[in-house]
């Protein structure tokens, strides 16, 4: 038996050294490929692993990582799923990839617990300030939602079409399909063939496209070419090409960098196709962009000293060449990644993974009015936006029509291109200005407070009134905005919904009159219906503060009043129950008060229960909600 024993002992060591070993070398093949950016490769071998049962940290890792980076978001999620699973420490940048997949598979609760934790632990990371900031960007979003309707369009394939730009009638995309001649080869990092420039008429009536064929053969290397601009006068394009010469990728790494070049059209052929002279074999340049009075040239890069794994940049355009690339800032380059400028009129429209999104790359537009680029950043909402890639946006000029690019569920190919129609514009103009006045005589009151809240009562900001009674708020108008409070000493505290549009509003304040006598209920005065709480509980809510605010104001400009805070629950439940129910919310209604700085001494709670119901709605009597709900309230009796 001891003979056995140990037998099967040599066998397992030697079975398991066998499996080690070939473990090893099937990983370090994998290796090689994901370091040389062969990430479907690496797919194939790390998965082969992965499925015999090995689990490491740095498998789940590069398996999620292979995906992510190829925009496959739903088979990322589950090795990162894998990868915490493990329960072992992983670079910080984990907690958000991981992140932004949860939002792919529709989990953006988790989602936003991964994005807490990621910003704990990358406090100065500029997608961790603006986490921090507005935790409540997805009701934004919605705010933003709905204004457009899109269509995936006809010309599309089962491959990667993507990066449209409209040059006059014609539509002008990147394509990985099928090469008719020319690109038979493929990119290591995605297995498709390498794309190329194919074109598409723009139906003058309809905006339909249509009658899709090959670009130019002019423009065409063996490698990639993709996200042309066209100046206005169909001369000159810029367009973005592998780093080639010779149709020979050239560099060190053996890397698929990206440079911008330009071409001339002359006599019907696209010509002098030359490089642009801040192109560099060390760093990517790519997606060029132009202003409209085409004086400035955008585009992308991720060279040295940046904020990001790409920003936007651009170049002044001068008679003898451009000019030293200018980073647009941080208000616009976060440390995730910025691409695809698109300029109309006075916005820019961009994609990013690091500004606040719905997952993967979002499409933002800001105003450019000023030269530090320093204005309010906006998601723009979806069906634009999806929890996958969404990029390449761009607008015909003086309409409402425009395409995009999105990898979303349901599409034909591994990109696809949409139309869109711009049903409602976004307010872009952020000022919400108005005046706060006394109702009977028109006066301007100095020193008020005016406060915005959202429909979750988060407050959204607060402001004092100037010596003309003004008040001003800035980058609020496209926030998801429900009510707005003004209060002033000796007047009564208003709230009304909060406007639609960005017109001056008119605040006028009653004055307090003289009618807070003893005996007075503050609730009925101050025209609080309840002070809610959950079934069962009793914390404060948030819609409840806003209430008490009420009692604070008014306790707080009649100093020598004191409150009798009487609390009463409807028949339903025992009436013991109640009782202690009643007490702890009367209670809780106490503290809350004194945290807010009224005295303990001018309080004194009492929880009545059922005993004093205001209709017939006692045990065993049929009710409906509304009658149950009249005897639910709160009093605030001044004594």
């Amino acid at each position: 038996m001891i003979k056995k024993i140990k037998l099967t002992i040599i066998a397992l060591t030697i079975f398991s050294s066998a499996f080690s070993q070939e473990d090893n070398r099937v990983l370090s093949k994998g290796d090689k490929l994901y370091n040389n950016l062969s990430y479907i490769k690496s797919i194939e071998v790390y998965e082969k692993v992965a499925n015999s049962g090995y689990k490491s940290v740095e498998l789940f890792q590069k398996l999620g990582d292979s995906y992510f980076f190829n925009s496959d978001f739903l088979s990322a999620n589950k090795w990162y799923a894998e990868l915490f699973q493990l329960n072992e420490k992983v670079d910080n940048i984990y907690y958000y990839r991981y992140s932004q997949t949860l939002k792919s598979v529709g989990n953006t609760k988790l989602a936003d617990e991964y994005l807490t934790k990621f910003a704990k632990s990358n406090a100065d990371d500029t997608r961790s300030k603006e986490f921090n900031k507005n935790k409540n960007y997805l009701l934004e979003i919605e705010n933003n939602s709905n204004r457009f309707k899109i269509e995936n369009l006809g010309i599309n394939t089962e491959f990667s079409d993507y990066g449209a730009a409209i040059n006059k009638d014609t539509l002008v995309f990147s394509s990985s399909r099928l090469p008719e001649k020319g690109k038979s080869k493929r990119d290591d990092w995605t297995s498709d063939y390498f794309s190329a420039l194919y074109s598409a008429t723009i139906g003058k009536e309809n905006g339909k496209v249509s009658n899709v064929r090959f670009f130019s053969e002019e423009i065409q290397s063996l490698f990639h070419e993709s996200s042309p601009v066209f100046t206005k006068d169909g001369k000159t394009m810029y367009f973005t090409r592998n780093n080639v010469l010779k149709n020979k990728k050239i560099n060190s790494g053996k890397v698929n960098l990206l440079k911008i070049f330009k071409a001339d059209f002359v006599n019907g052929k696209w010509t002098n196709v030359t490089e642009l002279p801040f192109n560099n074999n060390d760093f990517n340049c790519a997606h060029p962009m132009l202003n409209p009075d085409e004086t400035k040239l955008y585009f992308v890069s991720d060279m040295p000293g940046g904020f990001g794994d790409s920003d936007i940049y651009y170049v002044d355009i001068q008679d003898n060449g451009f000019g030293l690339p200018n980073n647009l800032g941080n208000n616009i380059n976060t440390q995730g990644k910025e691409t695809f400028p698109f300029i109309i009129e006075d916005e820019l429209y961009f994609s990013s993974d690091g500004h606040l999104g719905l997952g993967g790359l979002d499409v933002f537009v800001t105003s450019i009015n000023d030269k530090n680029f320093n204005n309010k950043i906006n998601n723009i909402g979806k069906p634009v936006n999806s929890s996958f890639d969404d990029f390449s946006f761009c607008k015909l000029n003086n309409s409402k029509y425009g395409f995009f690019t999105s990898n979303r569920e349901g599409g034909k190919g591994k990109d696809d291109i949409y139309s869109f129609i711009e049903i409602k514009k976004l307010e872009t103009n952020t000022i919400f200005e108005g005046v706060v006045v006394d109702k009977e005589n028109n006066e301007p009151l100095q020193n008020s407070t005016v406060t915005i809240y959202d429909k979750l009562h988060n407050e959204i900001g607060k402001v004092t009134t100037n010596d003309k009674g003004e008040f001003t708020f800035n980058n609020v108008m496209n926030k998801p905005l429900a009510y707005l409070k003004a209060e002033s000493t000796d007047h009564e505290t208003i709230e009304l919904s909060a406007p639609n549009n960005s017109n001056k509003i008119i605040l006028a304040l009653p004055r307090i009159k003289n009618q807070i006598t003893k005996g007075t209920d503050l609730a009925k005065y101050l025209n609080i219906k309840d002070i809610q709480f959950d079934f069962d509980k009793f914390n404060i809510r948030r819609d409840a503060e806003v209430d008490l605010q009420k009692i604070l104001i008014v306790m707080n400009q009649f100093p020598d009043i004191n409150v009798i805070i009487k609390s009463h629950t409807d028949s339903r439940g025992s009436n013991i129950y109640n009782r202690k129910l009643s007490e702890k919310r009367a209670k809780s209604t106490l503290e809350y008060l004194v945290s807010k700085g009224i005295n303990r001494n001018r309080l004194v709670s009492f929880g009545f229960g059922e005993d004093k119901l205001l209709n017939n709605c006692k045990d065993g009597v049929d009710c409906n909600e509304e009658e149950h709900q009249l005897n639910r309230r709160s009093e605030f009796i001044v004594d």
